[in-house]
């Protein structure tokens, strides 16, 4: 089983100051198009005493959601909303067992050297932009991982949130001509690799190298795309077995169809995994 170095309590200090001037706490000018109000705050507070919420609701405390083009709330703003006690008596949700309690969070894979072009594609193109606009506006710093173990640990207090310390590295992808999974037999323990493809990489784990699909991005702000639905596959088959769910974090810009301009990850919470970049 893979487990971790270190779990960070709810009091870990923040190693990076947000560097937004600005924080949007209200929905986004479409809502008003689509006919989303957001429930005034009496409302809130009477559910609040009914025991449905913990606490009064504030815009600063719980901003409003953006309610953008093609979100729910944009589609259908009169739907009934879900209440706390109708969440937690979903079926579909996974229950926190002694065998399953850990939340894992592995960090960005790592650059094998044969690829370091990958290194580029995590920077987004500024060619349009005046050089004295990528002064004031320079591209955001990623967040450390030490930081979102730290706000997972309070939100998902007391649940253990540990580092997924087991390598992940990003290498070559042999494009020669090979059957759907071929083992190594010069490596003590044996790597399987998947059937190839073209535009292809390949994501390197403790027990497997698996193909890693690629793109140029279609808006060109990045060199290129990574596809979303071949790193779910790798969360799923690192999952350590004492797991409540496991976040694979990336620091590329993603895709997941064809159609897609991009998207900045997915969940599965069936399979307990999860796919964010911070590209975005």
């Amino acid at each position: 089983m893979m487990s971790s170095s270190k779990s960070w309590g709810v009091n870990q200090d923040i190693s990076q100051a947000c560097q937004h001037q600005n924080l949007v706490i209200t929905p986004s000018p479409h809502a008003i198009e689509a006919g989303y109000v957001r429930p005034a705050h009496r409302s809130t507070t009477n559910k609040r005493k009914q025991g449905e919420i913990g606490a009064s609701v504030t815009e600063v405390v719980y901003p409003a959601p953006l309610v953008l083009p093609g979100d729910e709330l944009a589609l259908d703003p009169k739907h009934p909303p879900q209440s706390v006690q109708s969440w937690r008596r979903d079926k579909d949700r996974n229950p926190v067992t002694s065998v399953k309690n850990v939340i894992y969070v592995a960090a960005a894979p790592e650059i094998d050297p044969d690829v370091d072009f990958l290194g580029s594609w995590v920077r987004p193109k500024q060619s349009r932009q005046k050089a004295s606009d990528r002064s004031r506006n320079p591209s955001p710093v990623p967040p450390d991982i030490k930081d979102i173990i730290a706000y997972l640990s309070a939100v998902y207090h007391p649940l253990s949130v540990n580092t997924f310390s087991s390598p992940l590295v990003f290498t070559p992808w042999d494009d020669s001509p090979t059957s759907d999974i071929e083992s190594n037999s010069s490596s003590q323990n044996p790597a399987q690799i998947r059937k190839p493809a073209s535009s292809s990489i390949a994501l390197r784990t403790s027990s497997e190298i698996i193909r890693i699909r690629t793109r140029p991005s279609p808006d060109s702000l990045f060199p290129s795309q990574i596809n979303l639905d071949d790193l779910l596959d790798v969360a799923i088959s690192i999952l350590p077995s004492d797991a409540y769910c496991l976040l694979l974090l990336v620091s590329h810009d993603l895709y997941e169809d064809d159609d897609d301009v991009f998207v900045c990850g997915r969940a599965y919470g069936g399979s307990r995994v999860a796919v964010v970049s911070s590209a975005r």
